[in-house]
């Protein structure tokens, strides 16, 4: 267990031998929960892969399902890694961060994601790293998602499928209205997490 969960534990969550499936109540309550009230779910399912060097956009462009290279600094995108019958690999939300981008995919295929999109980096100037352990993510969803985030100290996005990223260091990415993804260090999480629920 990181420090991370062990503080969602402490909190009352339980946690499979994974540590990637969480719950702090029945199915039953925590899918009525979501009817009718915000609620943040630590991402604990999705791990992150960075893609980092001055050829990241190129690398990530030939390789994926959508446009890479013409993401602007402010935005995020869905995106698939598809076999060249075009049967889909894996899915993923990538954004443009410092130096590069950064994917959220699910942590169980994250290795092999990672050990094969590895083998075409060949001469571009990309550096790829599981860095999941360095960036928790935290979802945030329901009709005070917004307001709930801000009190916290995130910058918002004025669009669906931008980020911003406030001074603390808090990246928000707006997915819709009511649902935003926050990415931030693993160490900041608890505070985070403990701000958002409060």
């Amino acid at each position: 267990m990181t420090a991370w969960t062990e503080h969602l534990a402490r909190m009352g969550a339980t946690l499979d031998e994974t540590a990637r499936s969480i719950a702090f109540a029945s199915p039953a309550d925590e899918a009525r929960a979501t009817e009718t009230a915000t609620i943040a779910v630590p991402l604990l399912h999705l791990g992150t892969i960075r893609s980092q060097g001055p050829d990241s956009a190129a690398f990530l462009h030939n390789l994926v399902s959508n446009d890479v290279k013409h993401m602007e600094a402010d935005t995020a995108a869905w995106n698939s890694f598809n076999s060249p019958k075009g049967r889909m690999i894996a899915s993923f939300l990538v954004w443009t961060e410092e130096g590069g981008h950064a994917l959220a995919l699910s942590a169980d295929i994250l290795p092999a994601f990672l050990k094969k999109f590895s083998m075409y980096v060949l001469r571009s100037k990309v550096k790829l790293a599981d860095a999941s352990a360095e960036v928790a993510l935290i979802g945030l969803a329901g009709p005070q998602a917004v307001a709930i985030a801000q009190a916290a100290g995130a910058a918002l996005p004025a669009e669906d499928m931008r980020q911003a990223v406030s001074a603390a260091g808090v990246r928000c990415i707006r997915l819709g209205a009511q649902r935003l993804v926050l990415a931030v260090a693993t160490d900041a999480a608890p505070a985070l997490f403990d701000a958002l629920v409060a």
